[in-house]
């Protein structure tokens, strides 16, 4: 009797939260911009269906035009619904974090069917709710939250045994032991000092690429181009990811060989909105406390993503589009509910090992110029717009290895060449802007303009999709190797 008085008043309290939700659209400037903003033109109408699976429980919650009404009852067309095991569930959920929110999802105990974001996007006003007096702000981005020197250090390091082989395989020619098990991070006083760095700053969520891309779509047009006519889809992409590699930080970071990075961040986490990049949507406020993979996001960069980047994508990422293509199908349907079937590669295009040969043999130069021969020479529609496409990505990647150039050369413009330990830096940056200069442009001549053109190729791979999982086997018998000699600057032996 005292449980079942509680559930009922627990669900009466769902209620009253709603209706209070409703409230502060009304009275709170602050929260009114999360469903009429006019800065960006973007209003948010949604319609939120709450019920039991035992169909005991329906709640509705309606946002239209900067009106906000909810009640008892089911409604026709709603965007997500929400359901909840039974009424215990329903009556302690609603201020739980968007962490526990997860749990429910995994557990079965919460399910939903209609647009995630549409999901994701209600937790994260709840969010904003439960803590509008005590709101967590973002910690400093990339903060060192240990010294570089200690991170080797302690109890809890690992010994790893180094396996040596002494023995030559798969075609190498000049190591006696390819495993290089001799060999520890004693005897690389630069990667040891990267890796340490690397591991003692806490990453941060780099908004670059979701806003850039965005910038991008609400320029050019998405589902139609300026002139409103439907996008090639190929053309579309390219050109948008020559928008942001155009755009992008060039960032060359400090003791650093190797230029470029897929973040704006010396450690970032990019944020793939066209994916499914809205699922971090509740935890704007709350993914630097998080358990597991803790990641810094500040108020600025939690802006862009919720103002700016986010709302654009609701209707538009690659799971509303099957949604819309497909019918809804059950496959979909089955993947939403999580503790089934809990998959990522909606994220993707899956694994794939990109062509580096032909980048570090050839030179993109070459592989543009002869993207424009075939557009020339084609007949085809599709085929001219195809090849077309190509040479824009390409223009692209070389744009971003200028920008990279000239990253190095600004940073040597800061520097005085009479300090000693400056004066090796602007040696090294000054060999990185001419391999910078050079490579993917033009064929690479030695491993380290080789390296470069394959990072460089990859760092922008990466930036259009997030699962370049591999950089194949720079050893392997099939890999290029540049015919000229030396390795670049600085080398620790």
């Amino acid at each position: 009797m005292v449980k079942a008085v509680k559930t009922e008043l627990g669900v009466v309290s769902f209620r009253m939260s709603l209706k209070m939700l409703a409230l502060l659209f009304r009275i709170s400037p602050a929260f009114r911009k999360e469903i009429v903003n006019k800065d960006t033109g973007f209003v948010f109408n949604a319609r939120y269906q709450f019920s039991t699976r035992d169909d005991k429980v329906h709640i509705f919650l309606i946002i239209n035009e900067g009106n906000v009404r909810t009640g008892p009852g089911k409604i026709s067309n709603p965007d997500v619904i929400i359901y909840y095991k039974d009424k215990e569930t329903l009556a302690r959920i609603f201020s739980k974090s968007p962490e526990e929110s997860l749990d429910y999802l995994l557990s079965n105990e919460m399910s939903y069917t209609g647009n995630m974001s549409y999901l994701t996007r209600f937790s994260y006003i709840t969010t904003l709710a439960n803590n509008l007096l005590s709101k967590k702000k973002a910690s400093e981005e990339s903060k060192l939250f240990a010294r570089i020197q200690d991170i080797d250090q302690g109890e809890k390091r690992r010994k790893l045994q180094n396996e040596t082989l002494d023995k030559k395989v798969d075609a190498v020619k000049f190591l006696e032991d390819p495993y290089l098990g001799r060999l520890t991070l004693e005897d690389f006083p630069r990667l040891k000092y990267l890796k340490n760095k690397r591991f003692s700053t806490k990453p941060a969520v780099c908004s670059e690429r979701a806003r850039l891309l965005t910038e991008f779509h609400r320029k050019k047009g998405f589902e139609t181009d300026q002139s409103g006519a439907p996008w090639h889809p190929g053309l579309r992409q390219a050109l948008a990811m020559k928008h942001v590699m155009s755009h992008k930080k060039p960032v060359i970071t400090d003791r650093q060989l190797i230029a470029g990075s897929t973040t704006a961040k010396e450690v970032g986490v990019p944020v793939y909105p066209e994916l499914i990049g809205t699922t971090i949507w509740p935890e704007l406020t709350t993914i630097m406390d998080r358990e597991l993979n803790p990641n810094d996001l500040s108020e600025e960069e939690a802006r862009i993503l919720n103002f700016e980047v986010f709302p654009y994508w609701m209707d538009r990422n690659v799971r509303e589009h099957c949604r819309r293509e497909f019918g809804n199908p059950v496959s979909q349907q089955l993947e939403e509910r999580f503790v089934l079937y809990f998959m990522m590669k909606n994220n993707a295009i899956s694994h794939t090992i990109p062509d580096f040969r032909k980048v570090v043999e050839e030179g993109l130069e070459s592989v543009g110029k002869e993207a424009r021969k075939r557009e020339q020479e084609a007949t085809d529609q599709d085929q001219i717009l195809f090849y077309r496409s190509l040479y824009a990505a390409v223009e692209g990647v070389l744009a971003y290895a200028e920008n990279l150039k000239h990253e190095a050369l600004d940073q040597i413009a800061a520097m005085d060449p009479e300090d000693p330990e400056q004066a090796v830096r602007i040696a090294e940056l000054k060999k990185i802007a001419k391999v910078c200069e050079r490579v993917p442009a033009k064929p690479a001549r030695t491993v380290y303009e080789g390296l470069m053109a394959i990072w460089i190729s990859f760092v922008c791979l990466h930036v259009e999709n997030r699962q370049f999982r591999s950089l194949h086997r720079p050893s392997g018998p099939d890999s290029p190797a540049p015919a000229g000699q030396g390795n670049g600057p600085g080398q620790d032996r």
